[in-house]
């Protein structure tokens, strides 16, 4: 059997699975598993982190499509630019004109901050 895990890596796994890094007990149990009890463990983290990876890529997705029909909507019924609905939709959300904290209220991944900042500029 091939080990990928890494003892030295175990509790950032932990955090990036659980949210949290790993308690005494919990290390302790890790240190005294067998190299195959500890890939299987590490095997199961790893596909619990790619689960929650694929669900918020979900949300994100479904959060910036119900954003774009709110702005598209907002263009359409107050005849208003797209910058300016975008501005308008940021006050609404009362972020203070930071693009980066209204990407934040709207569960957006800060790459969106480049988009919604050039939509601003036109």
């Amino acid at each position: 059997m091939t080990y990928t895990y890494d003892d030295n890596l175990i509790s950032d796994l932990h955090k990036d699975c659980w949210g949290t890094r790993p308690s005494v007990y919990y290390m302790s149990t890790w240190k005294a598993m067998t190299p195959d009890q500890k890939q299987e463990e590490w095997d199961y983290m790893c596909k619990h982190v790619e689960e929650n990876i694929r669900r918020e890529e979900e949300a994100e997705q479904k959060a910036y499509n119900d954003w774009d029909e709110r702005i598209s909507s907002i263009v359409d019924t107050a005849g208003v630019s797209l910058a300016e609905a975008i501005r308008y939709d940021m006050g609404i959300k009362n972020s203070q004109n930071d693009v980066g904290y209204y990407c934040y209220l709207l569960g957006f991944s800060y790459t969106r901050e480049v988009e919604i900042t050039k939509l601003l500029e036109t």
